[in-house]
């Protein structure tokens, strides 16, 4: 009987699994904190409602914050395709190794 390399067990994958899923959990955790908190601060108030940038020390209104986190979010999005794209075609190649080692 061959004895399995304990590199290539599979435990190993397990783990890292796990650790990515508890780390979406948190950040999922996060992203419905940050969402309650914004939706308590703009509670009552209108597009026009003008307050003062805490970084750039400008008058701003919640109508630029809105279009700024849209603009921010499209900008993410794109960089989630590119990585999604770039881990999809990582996962192909290793599969291919994988059935080709088989054959």
């Amino acid at each position: 009987m061959a004895r399995r390399d304990a590199s290539n067990s599979g435990h190993g994958h397990k783990s890292v699994c796990m650790a990515s899923t508890f780390s979406l959990y948190k950040e999922a955790q996060y992203a419905a904190e940050e969402v309650r908190l914004a939706r308590a601060v703009t509670a009552g108030r209108t597009l026009d409602d003008t307050f003062v940038h805490p970084q750039r020390g400008v008058e701003i209104n919640l109508r630029w914050v809105y279009i700024h986190m849209i603009e921010e979010y499209a900008r993410h999005n794109g960089h989630a395709d590119l990585l999604r794209a770039l881990l999809a075609r990582w996962i192909c190649q290793k599969c291919s190794l994988i059935v080709t080692r088989s054959s």
